[in-house]
């Protein structure tokens, strides 16, 4: 169950980023999709704490572009498996991830961009072809 810290980090996190829609002229262009779940039955579901997407994606089943997610813990656990769950499930759809983490001993955030990245070598091993979740 997530609390009044979590809830007001992403969101507060998520106004900032909304603003700075506003003040590049593109806040039309940007759809907020708060935290809906996306998935299929064959596959696992994930929600975000607060996702976008260009409008002209539509409303319906299409993946978030970019996705903030938060976690506050007694300290910063590695929860980076929540980005690479974006990129691997979204087929690529998911451009963009920030994971907020909230350190609630030191109250310290940890603030961390992910992104997909071309592979320097081919794996064969990796469904998702060509390119890997990095932080940047």
């Amino acid at each position: 169950m997530v609390g009044v810290v979590h809830e007001y980090a992403a969101h507060e996190f998520a106004r900032m980023f909304e603003g700075k829609l506003w003040d590049l002229h593109i806040h039309e262009s940007i759809v907020a999709i708060g935290s809906a779940r996306f998935g299929s039955h064959s596959r696992r579901s994930k929600e975000g704490d607060v996702g976008y997407k260009p409008y002209f994606h539509g409303l319906e089943e299409d993946w978030p572009s970019f996705v903030i997610g938060v976690v506050v813990l007694n300290s910063h656990a590695n929860f980076r498996a929540d980005a690479a769950h974006w990129f691997t499930y979204s087929d690529g759809k998911t451009h963009i991830v920030i994971l907020l983490s909230i350190n609630r001993i030191d109250w310290q955030i940890l603030v961390e961009r992910w992104e997909e990245v071309p592979r320097t070598q081919p794996s064969w091993s990796i469904a998702n072809y060509g390119r890997i979740p990095r932080m940047m």
